[in-house]
C-alpha cells in the first residue's frame, strides 16, 4: 500500500511497518493518488506525477505510458474504474481516459 503526506512524500507499507520511498517538499499536497497498471499515480493542481523506479516523475516524462501534454494539462484529479481497467483524469480544463493501452482526451477547455 502507498500513502502520501501533506508535503507529497511517498510511503510504502502496511499496518505498523512503513518505509519512505521518496521525500518531497511540494507546496500543495496531492489531491488524489491511485494505483493503475502497476503504477502509483498522483495529482493536484500542479499536474500529475507517477512513481517510476522509486522516484516521482512528471507524467509526461514517464518511460511507460507517458502522458501527452494535452492530457497532463487537465490532470488534477484521478479515478480508476471499479474493475481496474480504466483510469479517468480530469480538472477544470478537461478530462481524459486511459484504457491500459492509450490515452484519449475526452474534452478540453481549448476546444
Amino acid at each position: 500500500m502507498y500513502v502520501t503526506d501533506l508535503r507529497g512524500s511517498i510511503w510504502k507499507g502496511r499496518d505498523s511497518t512503513w518505509e519512505l520511498v521518496e521525500r518531497r517538499h511540494q507546496s500543495l499536497p496531492f489531491a488524489d493518488a491511485a494505483w493503475f497498471q502497476s503504477t502509483l499515480w498522483c495529482a493536484n493542481d500542479d499536474g500529475m506525477l507517477a512513481l517510476e523506479n522509486n522516484t516521482m516523475v512528471a507524467a509526461r516524462l514517464l518511460e511507460k505510458h507517458p502522458v501527452p501534454d494535452e492530457v497532463a494539462w487537465v490532470s488534477h484529479r484521478i479515478d480508476v474504474s471499479p474493475d481496474g481497467q480504466k483510469m479517468l483524469v480530469c480538472g477544470g480544463q478537461g478530462a481524459a481516459l486511459h484504457d491500459g493501452l492509450a490515452w484519449q482526451l475526452l474534452f478540453s477547455g481549448d476546444g
